[in-house]
């Protein structure tokens, strides 16, 4: 059985929260879109990641604090710009997040009308 570290004590990975499925990837207007993914029961929150073209680097962009909310809407995007996003849930174990796996990656291109 694979082990995680949590202050320096190793914890069975059955206590990461599971890995998210993105529902969807929307253009919400000219420079936003709209992601959207299934609750994780056991989460305690989410936290998306975006990045910029194919090879570009992912960087979190939001740290949503309910497992609630699944939805999130990037802004100041660029028209003709792909832009690829992932989402993985996180719980509190022992004072510290703990990751689930990433999402597979969604992208979009936004495009004028």
């Amino acid at each position: 059985m694979p082990f995680t570290s949590v202050n320096g004590t190793l914890h069975p990975i059955k206590f990461l929260p599971k890995q998210v499925t993105v529902t969807g990837l929307k253009k919400a207007s000219s420079k936003s879109a709209n992601l959207s993914w299934k609750k994780i029961d056991d989460a305690k929150g989410y936290s998306v990641y975006m990045k910029k073209g194919k090879n570009g680097t992912y960087k979190k962009v939001a740290d949503i604090k309910s497992k609630s909310i699944t939805t999130y809407t990037a802004k100041k995007l660029s028209v003709g710009q792909t832009y690829y996003f992932c989402v993985r849930a996180y719980k509190t174990i022992f004072g510290e997040k703990s990751y689930g796996e990433l999402s597979k990656e969604k992208k979009i291109t936004l495009i004028n009308d």
